[in-house]
């Protein structure tokens, strides 16, 4: 008869166990962001999930359990289920780990400084949560004499070399191909050649972490590719004219000229920009507001009009008016939005948010940023009017090292803008050229934006330079210097 009872109490725990299961919710954090991909597991079942793209995630859990969150380059946490209260789990690196594998084949020169330069500047290897491997150019050259890729197979585990890219994690039947970063540029599935002899070093990163700023761009993981790309000093260059302020007294001085103005010209977008651009350096914010206006009903899916307008506003001080010109923005590009857009207009809403007393107004905003990681940096946006022509800018550091990209696509107008952000903790004279390409005949502008420190003060406005090319040929130009 005992056994008997004994086996209804143990029945009757069972059943209350699995009755009394109840789903619980959470967040899980690195360095003060989410974290996504997260292992989840209860402990001693074979129970799980993962944390989404915003670091959340939610289970099915009975009190007692233990839930163990494991992520690669990371501590394990495991936490005991008392009561159905939402978490929040804050992964710790593990900095051991990470060590032994970011060590492994880096020569003395790399280990000095232990930094990727990447294409939104550096990232401290030290200070990562995430599995990366390193090797150094020398490596490189005697793993193969063919390619950077081959050179990594069968050293970086899982990677699959295919005829559309390189594979970094296996999945199945939908594979993600790793995003190269070289120098700066950015390619998807195959870069074009390059010759492994002028390989410094390369950094392979298997996990998206959005600590790296890529996007969904590299939901196939990272290989980033520094070579010896030094500035060639012997280059003479031409120094483009650009707009200083009261060097032009011949624009329109009334509302009579400003609609004569408009009205010859409304078929070229381009002067108006122009025009709106010297108005604001002008300080005559009402005539830019009124031309940035009648430019956004000409452009309506043209980021560049909207930046402008939001620009507008915030020196007018319609700080809440400008955060809705953003949404506006994002409400009619919908999905069609570029992940290069979608961080672009994001970035100008952190700095509205932080910078102007958005932070005690607007609710329902999820910041990413925080001022710790962002100080000293200094974000550049750079704006080009002419789609169907591109233009190369080199930017070099103090180091004489030099970083390239291009303005500007045959098919995609998104590519007229980009950003650059810059390690202000390398101190002297940065270096910005402009290289226009075989059979150039350029009319057009290019706009640049200079944020220093660029969230954590109002008092640090924007510096803007408006480059122009007029009848421009091939060849190397100088834009400016900037010492920081």
């Amino acid at each position: 008869m005992s056994r008997f009872y004994s086996l209804i109490n143990i029945a009757t725990l069972l059943f209350l166990k699995v009755s009394f299961s109840q789903e619980i919710k959470g967040n899980i954090y690195f360095d003060g962001k989410p974290l996504p991909n997260v292992n989840i597991k209860i402990n001693e079942t074979t129970n799980g999930t993962s944390s989404d793209v915003n670091g959340k995630f939610k289970i099915e859990v009975n009190i007692g359990d233990t839930l163990n969150f494991s992520y690669v380059g990371m501590k394990i946490q495991k936490i005991g289920i008392k009561n159905y209260k939402p978490l929040k789990i804050y992964m710790e690196s593990s900095v051991n780990e990470l060590q032994e594998i970011v060590l492994k084949g880096i020569d003395k020169q790399l280990l000095e400084s232990r930094k990727i330069i990447t294409r939104f500047g550096e990232i401290d290897m030290d200070k990562v949560g995430y599995t990366a491997y390193a090797y150094t150019g020398k490596e490189i050259q005697s793993f193969s004499a063919i390619g950077v890729a081959q050179a990594l197979a069968g050293r970086v585990p899982n990677l699959q070399i295919t005829n559309s890219g390189v594979i970094l994690r296996p999945r199945g039947f939908f594979e993600k191909y790793a995003l190269w970063d070289i120098d700066g540029v950015l390619y998807e599935g195959n870069p074009p050649y390059f010759d492994p002899s002028t390989v410094k070093s390369v950094f392979v990163i298997p996990s998206n972490t959005s600590s790296l700023s890529y996007g969904s761009r590299a939901a196939g993981g990272v290989i980033i590719v520094n070579t010896y790309n030094y500035f060639k000093n012997n280059i003479s260059l031409k120094q483009l004219d650009y707009y200083t302020k009261n060097d032009d007294n011949t624009f329109p001085k009334n509302m009579g000229e400003l609609s004569e103005f408009v009205e010859s010209n409304f078929s070229n977008i381009n002067n108006l920009r122009v025009l709106a651009f010297k108005y604001e350096e002008e300080n005559n914010d009402v005539f830019a507001l009124r031309l940035n206006r009648y430019i956004i009903s000409k452009t309506p899916h043209d980021i560049k009009s909207y930046r402008d307008l939001a620009n507008s506003l915030i020196k007018d001080r319609q700080y809440r008016n400008a955060w809705y010109n953003y949404l506006e923005y994002l409400r009619i590009k919908d999905n069609k939005i570029s992940d290069l857009e979608l961080n672009i207009i994001i970035n100008d809403m952190e700095r509205l948010y932080h910078v102007y007393g958005l932070k005690k107004k607007i609710k329902n905003f999820s910041t990413s940023k925080i001022f710790s990681d962002v100080k000293n940096d200094i974000r550049i946006v750079f704006e080009w009017t002419i789609p169907n022509e591109k233009i190369k800018i080199e930017i070099i550091n103090p180091k004489k090292q030099s970083v390239e990209f291009t303005l500007g696509s045959n098919s995609n107008n998104f590519e007229q803008i980009d950003e650059f952000f810059l390690n202000g903790d390398i101190l002297g004279n940065w270096i910005f050229n402009a290289k226009t390409n075989e059979g150039s005949n350029l009319n057009g502008t290019l706009k640049v934006t200079v944020y220093k420190n660029w969230l954590l003060s109002i008092k640090n406005k924007p510096i803007k330079k408006l480059f122009f090319f007029q009848q421009t040929k091939e060849g190397y130009y100088r834009l400016f210097k900037m010492n920081v």
